[in-house]
């Protein structure tokens, strides 16, 4: 099975989720529709900046969002149609945490990827205990890097920022300090600072910490493509 086949299209998610499918709102909270239509959860599942994949109850994966899809071959990858760790070492234990799974248990850990170390919460999506074979284990992965680029565009247009104050923020996401920033755009230190002050009076920030916080708060969006219904 070659990748695009695998997990190209949503249809096995729709089949699964036929199987198991959205039970109606509360009167209260219901609206025209009971349920959720399938190929809309797939849509939203694409836009989330978290890889997120559904295996079935033999650990195949039946579905994996674009941010997963990325992923693969780093933290985790394809064996066949299964999902394992790249590195020898995170095999067992992600073996050990969707076996858990199948017990309704839900597991964290930490899987060596190149540059940073990928966290992944697998998590069982049976309706109940007694039946764990019926159905499917979700896994989330963490998210590649701390804000996407389209999330700090976003934000930096809902605040007015300039383009030069955009750049600024989208390196101090990055990890970077303002000398750094200055060196990076071959600017003086003075100029960074007024633009880091201009940010904070925009976004109604105290300090730097407060602004990242809020920054690494924001939804989780993505800017990958999404997958074709």
């Amino acid at each position: 099975m070659t990748f695009d086949e695998s997990l190209s299209v949503a249809t096995p998610l729709r089949r699964a989720m036929d199987r198991h499918p959205f039970q109606p709102l509360p009167p209260r909270l219901a609206g025209r529709e009971d349920s959720l239509r399938a190929d809309v959860l797939v849509r939203v599942l694409d836009e989330i900046g978290w890889g997120v994949l559904v295996l079935d109850a033999r650990h195949a994966v039946r579905y994996a969002n674009p941010t997963a899809r990325r992923a693969l071959g780093k933290a985790v990858m394809l064996q066949g149609d299964r999902l394992v760790a790249v590195h020898r070492e995170d095999q067992e234990p992600l073996r050990r945490a969707l076996g858990r799974a199948a017990d309704g248990l839900r597991t964290m850990l930490t899987l060596a990827a190149p540059g940073a170390e990928t966290i992944a919460a697998v998590i069982s999506l049976a309706r109940t205990p007694a039946a764990p074979d019926e159905g499917e284990i979700l896994v989330l992965l963490s998210r590649p890097s701390a804000v996407d680029p389209l999330v700090i565009q976003l934000f930096a247009c809902s605040h007015a920022l300039t383009d030069s104050e955009s750049r600024v923020l989208s390196l101090l996401c990055k990890g970077s300090c303002p000398t750094a920033i200055a060196d990076e755009l071959g600017v003086a230190i003075t100029t960074v600072r007024t633009q880091l002050g201009a940010i904070r009076s925009k976004t109604r920030t105290a300090n730097l910490r407060e602004l990242v916080q809020r920054i690494a708060q924001l939804p989780p969006m993505t800017s990958l493509p999404r997958i074709g219904l």
